[in-house]
């Protein structure tokens, strides 16, 4: 029997790994290849019992969704960190806190080469391509589903967000929840892939608790949002 990590014991694992493995020369805060794919809870297998409700969870969603919702959804279907930050604090912009947009931008990107590490890995197909009862009711998507890197990016923009803002940490996680949902609604992604991207996120903020450049990054966005914007209660160092 296969047992599950708890997500404190995740982000134990991932930052000894980080601790030990020097982060390579390249635009990735560390080595995406000292987080493994097999971290992970690993996705239902296709026609098992859990994969059958994850199926019909999908089609339930699919009846009659709500129109504003399915708009959402489209809009959302290649995020950037606007997405996430603007509709909780709309005054910090990209024009006027650079230096948090790129700390965001260089995160995604060491977020998405883990993510797609994992997506290699277990080769899920989506679900709108397994069943014909999952519509695809956005311009689909057809690399592998497992696990999902809306749920997986959104999800470490609003842990980085949650660092640097500590009264709207909340809000940030329920942003990032609301990308992830949406993709299931919508056929991209099984509810388990979603489970996924959760792990990896936890994984990846772990690692990058350990890592000096990060830590350099996160400072100089600290310090850029306390000079320009005082109005904003900041998370304490």
């Amino acid at each position: 029997m296969t047992r599950r990590l708890s997500p404190f014991l995740l982000v134990l694992l991932c930052s000894c790994a980080a601790a030990v493995a020097p982060a390579p020369p390249s635009v990735n805060y560390f080595d995406p290849a000292t987080l493994p794919p097999t971290l992970l809870t690993p996705p239902p297998a296709v026609g098992s019992p859990a994969w059958n409700a994850e199926i019909d969870q999908m089609v339930a969603l699919q009846t009659n969704p709500d129109p504003a919702e399915l708009k959402i959804a489209r809009e959302e279907r290649t995020l950037s960190p606007e997405m996430l930050i603007l509709p909780v604090v709309p005054q910090i912009t990209r024009a006027h806190c650079p230096l948090t947009y790129s700390l965001l931008e260089r995160v995604n990107v060491t977020t998405q080469a883990v993510t797609s590490l994992a997506k290699d890995y277990y080769h899920t197909r989506r679900p709108y391509l397994m069943s014909p009862q999952v519509k695809p009711l956005i311009d689909p998507h057809d690399n592998p589903s497992f696990p999902s890197g809306h749920t997986s990016g959104g999800y470490v923009w609003a842990y980085v967000m949650g660092m640097l803002v500590e009264d709207k940490r909340a809000d940030f996680l329920s942003q990032a929840e609301s990308f992830a949902q949406h993709r299931v609604l919508v056929g991209m992604h099984y509810p388990a892939d979603v489970r996924g991207g959760r792990e990896v996120a936890l994984l990846v903020v772990g690692a990058l608790l350990q890592n000096p450049q990060f830590q350099n990054d996160l400072a100089k966005a600290r310090q850029e949002l306390a000079a320009g914007h005082p109005d904003v209660q900041l998370a304490p160092r």
